[in-house]
């Protein structure tokens, strides 16, 4: 239970920080960062959702919600009409550095008191759980 609270105030902290920079509309701010990573610029749905271990219907449910607000646009894959490819607009990269701000301020609150290599320990041990499930 321990870890479930953990978990559940960080999201509360990320959701506070995110809705304080004007950003609780964002919905998915991993969905923006990763297409922010990519060298090509876009990606389509079913490799989002893979990348992000998502049910592509909820990807695409984000993707639908990202769009409206003008966070990403979609446009048809030359190479496959059937398939849409995403980008991330300047209003996406923009959102993006904000969400990566709003992540730092929460981490700094979460690992308060804690050294550099206690944070790299639970950073560590966090990772083996990922692999572990």
């Amino acid at each position: 239970m321990l870890f479930h609270d953990v978990h559940r105030a960080h999201r509360r902290a990320i959701l506070a920080a995110l809705a304080r920079l004007g950003l609780q509309d964002v919905g998915q701010p991993k969905v923006l960062i990763l297409l922010s990573s990519l060298q090509e610029g876009c990606a389509n749905q079913r490799k989002l959702a893979d990348a992000l271990h998502i049910s592509p219907a909820t990807m695409a449910a984000s993707l639908k919600s990202l769009e409206r607000r003008g966070y990403v646009t979609k446009q048809s894959d030359q190479r496959d009409g059937r398939c849409k490819l995403v980008s991330i607009t300047q209003k996406g990269i923009d959102a993006v550095q904000r969400c990566n701000d709003a992540f730092a301020t929460v981490d700094k609150q979460l690992y308060d008191g804690f050294t550099q290599q206690e944070m790299e320990q639970v950073k560590d041990f966090h990772r083996r759980m990922l692999q572990n499930l």
